[in-house]
């Protein structure tokens, strides 16, 4: 209830969700880009919590919670506009690319806003990738 009410939609508790069947009820391409999501969202939350009682954090927990946060940033979706699967996959395999890694947090939700606009057909002639490029430097 607390990601739901803080905004998280869908809220997804990646250490509370649990299922007998695991990754093989995913899509293969979801399984492929998705890899280790689950255990970089849920150390975020770790790390999230941590990180109010520590006054002077380092380097790499700085990098991780900024990860985390972009990752999580990327997964918001707003209500009643659930993004389809291929959005998905391809959002995820942005962030594999690490073409978020130099964005702050209301920049990723404006390059995912953006991202969102770009009508399919494009992706046929123009790689995934080369589009996103363009938008950051466009904003």
């Amino acid at each position: 209830i607390d990601l739901f009410l803080s905004g998280i939609k869908p809220a997804c508790d990646v250490g509370l969700s649990v299922s007998r069947v695991g990754s093989a009820a995913q899509w293969d391409g979801m399984r492929l880009v998705s890899g280790s999501y689950k255990l970089e969202l849920a150390q975020y939350i770790e790390l999230q919590a941590f990180s109010q009682f520590a006054s002077d954090l380092g380097e790499d927990t700085k990098a991780r919670l900024l990860r985390g946060g972009q990752l999580v940033e990327m997964l918001k979706q707003v209500t009643g506009s659930p993004l389809n699967l291929s959005l998905e996959v391809s959002l995820l395999s942005l962030a594999n690319q690490e073409v978020i890694k130099s964005l702050t947090l209301p920049e990723v939700t404006r390059f995912v806003s953006s991202y969102i606009t770009i009508p399919r057909w494009v992706f046929l002639f123009v790689s995934v990738r080369l589009v996103s490029l363009s938008i950051l430097s466009a904003g």
